[in-house]
């Protein structure tokens, strides 16, 4: 006869392999709560909309949609014989530095970055259900493209960030062919779609003989037109729209009006070198800039918080003299060309200054 603790004993022997047989397979007791999917949904809520009129539904194809284009971004040297400029990682190169400044005077000011009202000139042509709600939500405003330095107590540096700056007429040199351009609408206004320059810019950098691609983020669609400064007609006019995602079955968006596969709209080739206007006919204040070049020596200064000084800096320039050309959307430079000197392995500096602002 056994005794009351071996009794114990066998009784509880085939519970606990049981558990750690359990244990050993699924897990022994509840399950650890299942993780949260991360989604893309913007910190700030805004106001989308239940249905957007022509939008595909996330998970198609991009060639099953209408209106969409090539997604894959093609290198450069996709150019071939109408390559304008020559790549050679050694051939001997010196570097450009500078800044640029507005020529203060006393008492002047400067346009203020108010919010953009969506009214006459700048009203949504044909706005769809809560569209306008939703571009007031972001509250687009007016950039001066101005970052003021200093103290007032010793005067104020007022810089001016938006600065194209280039060289002309270069045919070889050590610094690498610009890629395919992507610019982007996103809260309402267009940027560089690769985030170059911080993306604060709304100008975009192009080789001469490619194609240039649009894409957006916004919950509504944009008709982007580009046309050259002074074209009678435009070069291109498409409309793109960010698919929307498929709703569950409590019937909310997992990841709001976002998908990861935005469509692209793309340019024809771009055959002359330039400044080109890019647009939405849809938001009238949405405008940006395609610089089409013939070669990869040229720079846009920037505004960041960070770094704030907005200079520039060019490197494998080739030694020699060189044409240095400025140019501004809204300002207007002191010289609109410079010349400098580049030797190799050495660094040449210069300061661009512009005038105030009317």
């Amino acid at each position: 006869m056994l005794s009351d603790r071996t009794a114990r004993t066998c009784r509880v022997g085939p519970r606990l392999l049981a558990c750690l047989l359990v244990l050993a397979g699924s897990g022994c007791g509840k399950q650890p709560p299942a993780a949260t999917p991360v989604t893309s949904e913007p910190k700030k809520a805004l106001q989308m909309p239940d249905a957007v009129p022509g939008l595909k539904e996330a998970g198609l194809e991009e060639d099953q949609a209408p209106g969409s284009s090539e997604v894959v971004i093609k290198d450069t040297f996709d150019r071939g014989e109408k390559e304008t400029y020559k790549w050679d990682s050694k051939h001997p190169a010196g570097t450009i530095k500078g800044g640029c400044r507005i020529v203060a005077r006393k008492g002047m000011t400067f346009p203020p970055e108010n919010v953009i009202e969506l009214t006459g000139e700048n009203a949504i042509k044909d706005p769809q259900p809560k569209e306008l709600a939703y571009y007031q939500t972001i509250e687009v405003r007016r950039r001066n493209y101005i970052s003021r330095m200093g103290r007032a107590k010793h005067g104020y540096t007022y810089i001016p960030y938006n600065v194209v700056i280039r060289l002309r007429d270069v045919k070889v040199g050590r610094r690498r062919p610009l890629n395919r351009p992507v610019m982007m609408v996103r809260h309402g206004v267009i940027q560089p779609g690769d985030n170059s320059n911080f993306g604060g810019n709304n100008i975009q950098l192009a080789p001469l003989h490619e194609r240039a691609q649009f894409t957006t983020w916004d919950a509504f669609p944009s008709e982007i037109v580009v046309a050259g400064q002074n074209a009678r007609h435009p070069l291109f006019r498409q409309t793109v729209r960010y698919a929307q995602a498929a709703k569950g079955k409590d019937g909310v968006r997992s990841t709001g009006h976002l998908t990861y596969k935005p469509q692209f709209i793309t340019t024809p080739v771009i055959r002359q070198a330039g400044t080109y206007r890019v647009s939405d006919a849809r938001h009238p204040w949405i405008r940006g800039y395609l610089i089409v070049v013939d070669n990869p020596y040229v720079v846009v200064t920037t505004y960041h918080k960070y770094y704030p000084l907005c200079n520039f800096e060019i490197s494998g320039v080739p030694p020699g003299r060189h044409t240095l050309e400025v140019w501004h959307p809204l300002y207007t430079p002191v010289k609109r060309t410079l010349e400098v000197e580049v030797e190799a392995n050495k660094i040449a500096e210069l300061m661009v200054m512009f005038h105030p602002p009317e």
